[in-house]
């Protein structure tokens, strides 16, 4: 059986680590994160929002509001078309990160941390300053903010804050992020 390139990747990575190929470490600690990215941002990357993966979306969560269903309804409500459910940002946001990652530039995750690390989800705050639309261009940026060890300094923490824009600048959604990773002892 042919290994993919997803386990094959991962292989390379944990020699390059020093990890057994389970993912366990071999007696030394997970790189620190890169303090030197603070105040660092991703390039702006442009998605288009489209009406299908807002519908596709909403569905899979069980929303059951109209605006996020249904376009005459959406309309109706002085919509261009269909709102985005608030969470949707982040599926922008991985969206975002997909094409950062595939033109050869830093997504979220690689300004802080290097090859191989698994970062766990803190916590992340929204605050929304108008809908995401169907049909329009977002621009969505991350910018680091802050990183510290916290407890015995075993537990890296990184805050960032994630921007989703119109490409004219106007706000749509802010987002506070915070990811962790915990090295063994």
């Amino acid at each position: 059986m042919k290994a993919s390139k997803c386990s094959e990747t991962r292989a390379r990575t944990c020699r390059e680590l020093g990890w057994n190929e389970s993912g366990r470490r071999q007696g030394c600690l997970l790189p620190a994160f890169n303090r030197a990215n603070v105040g660092q941002e991703t390039r702006p990357v442009t998605l288009a929002v489209a009406e299908d993966a807002i519908l596709r979306f909403a569905t899979v969560i069980g929303e059951t509001d109209p605006l996020h269903l249904d376009r005459v309804a959406a309309r109706k409500a002085g919509h261009a078309g269909l709102v985005a459910p608030p969470t949707f940002a982040a599926v922008l946001i991985e969206m975002a990160g997909e094409e950062l990652r595939a033109s050869g530039h830093l997504d979220l995750g690689g300004l802080v941390a290097g090859p191989g690390s698994t970062l766990l989800h803190g916590e992340e705050t929204y605050r929304y300053l108008a809908p995401i639309v169907a049909g329009q261009q977002v621009e969505v940026t991350t910018r680091v903010l802050e990183v510290d060890s916290v407890g015995d300094g075993r537990i890296e923490r990184a805050r960032f804050e994630i921007t989703v824009t119109t490409p004219e600048g106007g706000p749509l959604v802010t987002i506070l992020r915070t990811v962790l990773q915990v090295s063994p002892r």
